[in-house]
């Protein structure tokens, strides 16, 4: 039971205590509507013996050796990690192969095999470094190139492919610097303290964004055409960050999709017939 005065009421109590998004209860830009039911895709899924299904992939891009927090040192390789999740069982002997190719490309950079496998049935992890000079440095908005690049993994066993994934990739570090003011900041005439401010590929910038809330209080009203005439103003606006506020529902994928459509210039192939009536003059 919690006391009167403790929460914020909104239009419901105790809503700390149900599962769901948490707008849905009413906030200082939106109704409480409580909306319910089945709004995501929901499917049936029958393998045979020996079969695996992806249920979910995450891929981390790093520099070797860095540390959270800190800055990490801008010559040393990259690193990529690799977590899958699936349904079924994977063979003990099952590893991970990979090939890196340029955004657009026909022909893979480099490619190779996972190290460090760890193979616990219904989950394989594994990593691989990629030398510096291989690839391209990805840069926010009106900061530089934002060079993408297309990984490929492969779960194999015995020479036999087990399921395949392919992601969408950027090489860059940033870095929210809290450091203590260092002594030539001090001799430009910055007041002692502590830094704070983010770093791009080691480069201090200058953050110009919003905080996005949802889109709209129905989630099935959200459309790619909407989220894209909301990147549109963004973009106009000379903005380089959105921070996805934390108490909404997971972005659908072509949200991010579409954003690294924006960034190139151009949409990724599978999302051009959704956007070729729209406008498309953003740069």
């Amino acid at each position: 039971m919690v006391s009167s005065g403790v929460e914020g009421i909104f239009e419901f109590q105790h809503r700390q205590f149900v599962r769901k998004e948490q707008n849905d209860f009413g906030w200082d830009w939106g109704p409480a509507f409580v909306p319910a039911g089945i709004w995501q895709p929901a499917y049936l899924l029958a393998l045979g013996e020996g079969d695996v299904y992806v249920r979910n992939t995450l891929v981390d891009v790093y520099r070797e050796g860095q540390i959270p927090l800190l800055q990490p040192a801008q010559n040393r390789p990259w690193v990529i990690n690799a977590s899958i999740d699936l349904v079924g069982r994977l063979p003990s002997d099952a590893s991970m192969t990979f090939t890196l190719t340029a955004n657009g490309g026909k022909s893979p950079i480099t490619g190779g095999s996972f190290s460090n496998i760890a193979n616990e049935g219904s989950r394989i992890t594994g990593n691989t470094t990629i030398p510096v000079k291989l690839v391209d440095l990805w840069w926010p908005h009106n900061l530089g190139e934002p060079k993408l690049y297309s990984l490929q993994i492969i779960i194999v066993s015995k020479n036999a492919t087990l399921a395949s994934v392919s992601k969408r990739v950027g090489f860059r570090t940033i870095v929210l610097n809290q450091e203590p003011i260092r002594n030539e900041q001090r001799a430009k005439g910055i007041a002692p303290g502590a830094n704070w401010h983010f770093e791009i590929n080691g480069n201090e910038f200058y953050a110009k964004g919003s905080n996005f809330i949802p889109p709209d209080t129905f989630w099935t009203r959200v459309t790619p055409e909407r989220i894209r005439r909301l990147f549109d103003m963004v973009a106009r606006g000379n903005q380089n960050m959105l921070r996805i506020w934390s108490s909404g529902a997971y972005l659908p994928d072509f949200a991010y999709d579409i954003a690294d459509g924006e960034c190139n210039g151009g949409f990724p192939k599978n999302l051009a017939e959704t956007y070729r009536n729209g406008d498309s003059s953003v740069v």
